[in-house]
């Protein structure tokens, strides 16, 4: 068992990259499903008699318990551990949170002596907070805030380990425009000092301001790098950040890159060149922003932060780079791209002395001079090939499977694109095969369809991890395996059994028997209104847990491996369901059949955006959000936002038919308008006037000491702005920009206890006002 504890352990790291060529990302994420669902312990008071949570009811009870138990009354279930930052230990008996988002709708339970606790939250997004607000919890989610889940009918149980950070560990900052405005929803993220010119973070810190722009963070000691990035602007950073004092991070507007891309030879506009921005820093030319040429060639890139910048664009066998531009926050450059026919070169990647076709094989070109670096994986004859290329000498670098390389050449060079492709062979060890079957451990019926992946049982670098399917008789092959021992898993299939492992030899097949407890499976077919097949779509079998397979050509799915119980079958992803999720109940080594319904997305919504005059507006962006049945926004169903042509005339495709609230926002993510629109309709979106206005908070009577928040209201309710006020001659200043047209209620407040407030008409007319504070006496 310590074998399959550590094999397990490393999965993680050896799968990184692999998993969109394996499929195992659904091992991960399905890992253990089937693993009995953690109690909490009954928490007893003095006289014996069972404590209940915030909402008076007994988390604990047997019956109710666990994902299906609190599926069935609607509501999921948060499960995971809370320890210490610094020791790890277990922290018993404190009060852990789920607030829901929606509506601060807020639900406790009380962590047992291991730290272990159990929230029944209703379906939604909820924070998770400790009762105390000297306490931050902290996790580890790259680019996400940890502290936030997700509850849906398709994954209504989330997991999670969090960490507990004292006062003394806990970061706090503010994060500003630079006229002293606050930035709400910027996101904040933790590395390690000197990290952040390299374009790395190697911390796990993440947390995204609040509403007066305030963050917390936790400190894992010593000073900290913070970057900060928010929507219209470019990222800002510090790099010594520490627990004592608060930190200011101020955002600059975006600066901007505007561009066509062209042929070389004709001066033609290229439609869907892909376009990279790369920034120059301390680690070289990094990528950062990535944009797609519109049908007059041209493009638009946003959110960048002060800087020197390279564009490189790629179309259809064509390449181009372009003039290295110096960007300032606020600015636009325009850039010119030409692209011209590049090279091309061929690889052959074979194995042993005859050369046989290296499947899964991959070839890696980086540019002598320019530090270009190009890619290519093998077909199944072992051809890579790469198109496009500047002429010149690469360093060249190719695998297969982890076989050792018996030759090829380390450096090619490319030709120029009126000449031959310039080729080369590389030839790998000899290896071994892997040859096997699956079968039940009960009567010996064969299992098809279940994923088989083998990983290196000695962690050898460089050797990947392989997988296959078995047939009908529950057969699979692995050809060209490195030389070496295996562990053979079945990921997707609970199993108690040590891991088989299988030693490979070179030039010879190795024969494996692999057993299993019988499982269930759940088959079906999934079309949209049209008879369509809903290809690609991700179909999952939720139960306490879930487990998934995609739909094929056929428009068929078949989910094996499926313990007996009843499943709520539909799409991870719940906007693409026509229909509510199907209930089934899956027999012991039986068979369940399901119909599933997938929404169609071909429908356009098009439209032109005007001014105030019926003017067309240019260099806006336009986004959709579906409405349901009660006009309310699903607003995470946004769609990516496009840009509107010289004539304000838009088009977003790919969508479902309705209707649509459309939004126009400028680069800095500003709203300028809005209206409701359907599919096949055109939908005018004229942008409302809006203001830049200024001021200054004083105060007759004392001193004012920040910092000092002002907030508008406008009377109708539908905006607020909020900014802070920085000290200058004549008292406090402080700036909002894009306001909406409107009477607006303006009040501001001070650290010190001072409040002031008052109503104006902002028309463009009025761009500076004072608002005077008074004292507030406080019991």
């Amino acid at each position: 068992m310590e074998r399959r504890k550590r094999s397990n352990g490393r999965l993680p790291a050896l799968l990184v990259g692999l998993v969109a060529i394996f499929g195992l990302l659904r091992w991960m994420v399905g890992k253990g499903v089937d693993e009995p669902v953690h109690r909490l312990s009954e928490q007893r008071g003095t006289d014996g008699r069972a404590e209940t949570g915030a909402q008076g009811r007994v988390l604990t009870a047997e019956s109710e318990a666990g994902p299906a138990g609190a599926l069935a009354r609607g509501v999921g279930v948060v499960r995971g551990r809370v320890r210490s930052a610094g020791a790890g230990e277990p922290l018993s008996g404190v009060v852990l949170c789920g607030v829901a988002l929606a509506d601060g709708e807020r639900r406790c339970a009380e962590a047992d002596t291991e730290g272990r606790f159990l929230l029944e939250l209703p379906l939604g997004r909820h924070r998770l907070a400790l009762d105390s607000e000297s306490v931050l919890l902290s996790g580890c989610r790259l680019g996400q805030d940890p502290t936030i889940v997700s509850l849906t009918p398709l994954l209504p149980a989330v997991d999670v380990e969090l960490a507990a950070v004292g006062a003394g560990q806990i970061i706090e900052g503010l994060v500003l425009d630079r006229y002293g405005g606050v930035v709400e929803g910027a996101l904040v993220e933790e590395g390690q000092p000197g990290e952040l010119d390299g374009g790395a973070l190697g911390g796990c810190g993440v947390a995204v301001t609040d509403e007066e722009g305030r963050f917390r963070l936790p400190a894992t000691g010593g000073l900290l790098s913070l970057r900060a990035s928010a929507a219209g602007y470019g990222v800002a950073s510090v790099d010594d950040a520490s627990a004592r004092e608060l930190v200011t991070m101020t955002l600059a507007p975006e600066g901007r890159l505007r561009g066509v891309a062209v042929r070389t030879e004709s001066g033609d506009a290229i439609d869907g060149a892909e376009i990279h921005v790369l920034r120059d820093s301390a680690a070289g030319w990094l990528p950062v922003a990535g944009a797609q040429s519109g049908t007059n060639g041209r493009f638009l890139v946003g959110g960048l932060a002060a800087g020197r910048y390279r564009v490189e664009a790629a179309a259809d066998g064509l390449f181009g780079i372009g003039d290295v531009v110096d960007v300032s926050p606020g600015e636009e450059e325009e850039i010119r791209l030409e692209l011209a026919q590049g090279g091309q070169f061929v690889a052959s990647l074979g194995v042993g002395e005859g050369g046989v076709a290296c499947e899964l094989g991959h070839v890696t070109l980086v540019h002598d001079v320019l530090g270009l670096r190009f890619a290519s994986a093998a077909d199944d004859g072992g051809l890579a090939r790469i198109r496009g290329l500047p002429p010149g000498r690469y360093v060249a670098a190719a695998s297969c499977r982890g076989l050792e390389v018996a030759s090829g050449p380390e450096t090619v060079e490319v030709n120029a694109a009126d000449e031959s492709p310039s080729q080369g062979v590389w030839l790998f060890t000899q290896g071994g095969a892997l040859r096997g079957e699956v079968i039940a451990l009960a009567g010996g019926e064969p299992l098809r369809g279940a994923q088989v992946v083998v990983l290196s049982a000695d962690e050898r670098a460089g050797v990947a991890p392989a997988s296959a399917i078995t047939d009908e008789r529950g057969s699979f092959v692995m050809p060209m395996l490195a030389a070496g021992s295996y562990e053979v898993l079945l990921p997707e299939l609970p199993n108690d059994e040590e891991p088989v492992v299988a030693v490979v030899r070179p030039g010879d097949e190795t024969k494996v028997v692999v057993q299993v407890a019988a499982h269930g499976t759940i088959q079906g077919e999934a079309h949209d209104r049209h008879g369509n097949p809903c290809v690609g779509l991700e179909v999952r079998a939720a139960s306490s847990g879930f487990r998934s397979a995609r739909v094929d050509a056929r428009g068929q799915f078949r989910v094996d491996g499926l313990a007996p119980s009843e499943y709520r079958v539909g799409f991870a992803d719940p906007s693409l369901d026509a229909a509510e999720p199907t209930s089934v109940r899956v027999p012991p080594s039986g068979e369940a059949t399901v119909s599933l319904t997938c929404v169609a997305h071909d429908a356009t919504l098009g439209g032109r955006a005007v001014d105030g005059e019926g003017d067309p507006l240019a260099d806006v962006l336009v986004e959709a959000t579906p409405l349901n049945g009660d006009r309310t926004p699903e607003f995470e169903r946004t769609t990516r936002t496009v840009l509107v042509d010289a004539d304000g005339r838009f088009e977003i495709g790919g969508l479902v038919d309705g209707r649509y609230l459309v939004t126009l926002r400028s680069s800095a993510g500003l709203e300028l308008g809005h209206a409701i629109g359907e599919t096949g309709e055109g939908v005018e979106v004229v942008a409302h006037p809006t203001a830049t206005v200024t001021g200054a908070v004083v105060s007759r009577d004392r001193e004012l000491s920040g910092p000092i928040i002002v907030e508008l209201d406008r009377a109708e309710g539908d905006v607020r702005r909020r900014a802070v006020a920085h000290p200058a001659d004549g008292g406090w200043r402080w700036r909002v920009d894009g306001l909406p047209f409107g009477r607006y209620r303006v009040e501001a407040r001070a650290a010190s206890g001072e409040v002031g407030s008052l109503e104006r008409v902002v028309d463009g007319s009025n761009e500076s006002f004072e608002v005077m504070l008074r004292a507030v006496d406080v019991e």
